[in-house]
């Protein structure tokens, strides 16, 4: 199938070219007094021009807080322009990221960041002043009892009038004794410039474009509107954001795909996973992610990557199929290998322990014992060493010589130095294969029981039978990993991009596009020839009416069209 939609989009391409030409041609006064419906036919361009920039594949990217969807999309997007946090959640509001295909002025980046309306924020603190007041009611009664939530619900109303602090300039004491309305109209200049009409415009959405060319640029620029974590004094922007659309000059994105960064489902501020709720009806494709560690474990498989409600919706809306949703395992780069070999008791593994061992006991014999080394071919003899190949007669000459010229205290120093660098070296070496291979039998353990428990059917009643065996794909991956490989042709545990797992997934994202492509294409293809077909119209020699089109004008374009319907027509 992918050769197929190659090719329909290159016709497609080449379509386009044609009327680009065309629509030059027709823009001649000359050509225009002659020519009735023209104006239809432009407008039927810009449409056609309408229908492919509104297109789009939007995947969500969903999980808790903290789980690595940032870091994810990082690696996916090949910038690190997407904020992170090892403590806390950073995505602030929905973030869309899309293909920049207007990089005028060398802007490779670009965003459009959208704000909540005077009348969606006034709702949210009408809410914060109600759970405040609330909470106060029951304060006696429930801020001792360790079995309640009131002490959860409690910081969660705390972190909220932080926020509120931050975007505002207010005094904790101002938002805590004001209501809604004198918190809007005391807010400092943040405030005034996103609602710069107050209430008379309670329903509009203001909005603020950024560009950069450069990456480093653009993450400062951007931070201010999606970095719930960023610790800086100045104002903070992210609380009234309610939507940010980040266009990248990225590969993964250049076939419609729109990669939609959602807050954490549980974050720490309950508005933000409600905003991650309200947006995945509009998904067509889901990527789940869940770390390494909560993976391994069969419960947490089945629990936490996909809630009850969450599967029975999914399975509602027809998306519970291996085109529709993958499983991806972030951080599989946290691995501790001392007890690989009762964990994973491959023989691969097991032999790779096996050397490791004998290498660090060497090291801990002639770090012991000083003396103990002695010239390279004695040394050979006693030492083991893994896949160091005997020296020849001509090495073990040339040794001897050089230990000859050298002072003997001296050559013992540097002999056994030498050799401790060549073990350390080789100890590294090891360590980072046994944790390759340790890595990847993990790999398969995660694959087999988010499979087999994920959608377990004794756990997931309601799910149909068919759809539990559709979904297969599971992505274990180091998006961290990925990232570095960019700058090195090798780290320890990863020999190289595809051991990372990012470009199976990225596979994944090419595959299911396939379809949505092809129909685009033969949609495109038709309008195309519609199009084509008029123009064609015009040149006939019935027509009588075009005095002012030379016979070169009408040879070059009757080629033109000649040659565009001949490769529509194959």
């Amino acid at each position: 199938m992918a050769e197929l939609v190659d090719e329909k989009e290159k016709v497609r391409a080449f379509g386009q070219l044609q009327l680009q030409h065309l629509e030059t041609v027709f823009k001649s006064k000359a050509v225009r007094q002659f020519i009735e419906g023209i104006e239809d036919w432009e407008d039927n361009l810009k449409t056609l021009k309408t229908f492919q920039n509104e297109r789009q594949i939007l995947i969500g990217i969903w999980g808790e807080t903290g789980l690595g969807k940032s870091s994810l999309i990082n690696a996916l997007l090949g910038y690190r322009i997407v904020p992170t946090s090892q403590s806390s959640a950073c995505t602030a509001a929905v973030c869309i990221f899309g293909y920049n295909n207007d990089t005028a002025g060398g802007n490779k980046f670009r965003a459009i960041i959208t704000f909540k309306s005077w009348d969606t924020v006034k709702t949210e603190l009408d809410a914060l002043k109600k759970e405040q007041a609330d909470l106060e009611d029951m304060r006696s009664l429930f801020e001792n009892d360790p079995t309640s939530d009131f002490s959860g619900q409690y910081a969660e109303v705390e972190r909220s009038i932080q926020s509120i602090m931050s975007w505002s300039g207010l005094s904790d004491a101002f938002i805590r004794k004001s209501s809604p309305e004198q918190i809007l109209q005391n807010a400092k200049s943040l405030a005034t410039d996103i609602f710069p009409n107050g209430k008379a415009d309670n329903t509009g959405n203001h909005q603020e474009h950024i560009v950069a060319a450069s990456e480093r640029a653009f993450i400062r620029l951007l931070r201010q509107y999606v970095d719930s974590a960023n610790k800086s004094s100045a104002p903070k922007y992210w609380p009234l954001v309610e939507k940010v659309k980040a266009f990248v000059d990225s590969p993964i994105l250049r076939n419609g795909i729109k990669l939609v960064d959602l807050p954490g489902t549980s974050d720490a501020f309950g508005f933000r996973g409600e905003i991650a709720h309200s947006y995945q009806d509009r998904l067509d494709k889901v990527i789940v992610v869940t770390p390494a560690t909560r993976a391994a474990d069969n419960k947490a498989a089945a629990d936490f990557i996909l809630s009850e409600n969450q599967t029975t919706q999914l399975d509602m809306d027809g998306m519970l199929k291996d085109e529709s949703i993958c499983v991806v395992v972030t951080k599989i780069d946290s691995m501790n290998c001392d007890t690989a070999e009762t964990e994973f008791p491959t023989h691969d593994i097991v032999e790779k322990v096996d050397v490791l061992a004998e290498i660090e006991d060497a090291l801990a014999e002639m770090e012991q014992h000083g003396n103990m080394v002695q010239d390279d071919g004695e040394d050979s003899k006693n030492v083991p060493l893994a896949g160091r190949k005997r020296a020849n007669a001509d090495q073990a000459t040339c040794r001897a010589a050089k230990k000859q010229r050298l002072g003997s205290g001296n050559t013992d120093t540097n002999g056994k130095q030498e050799r401790m660098d060549e073990l350390q070296y080789q100890r590294d070496f090891i360590r980072s294969e046994l944790k390759y291979l340790c890595i990847q039998e993990r790999n398969k353990e995660l694959k087999r029981k988010i499979k087999e428990t994920l959608l377990d059917p004794s756990k997931r009643i309601n799910v149909a039978e068919e759809s539990v065996v559709a979904v297969s794909s599971v992505y274990p991956v180091s998006s961290e990993a990925f990232m570095e490989l960019q700058k090195t042709p090798s780290i320890d545990g990863f020999p190289d991009v595809n051991s990372t797992g990012i470009p199976d997934l990225k596979a994944w994202l090419y595959r299911i596009s396939l379809p949505y492509r092809q129909e685009w294409a033969d949609a495109d293809i038709h309008h195309i020839q519609v199009l084509i077909d008029a123009a064609d119209g015009w040149t006939q020699a019935n027509v009588t009416d075009l005095p002012r089109l030379s016979k070169s004008e009408v040879v070059s374009l009757q080629v033109r069209l000649d040659g565009l319907m001949k490769e529509l027509g194959t």
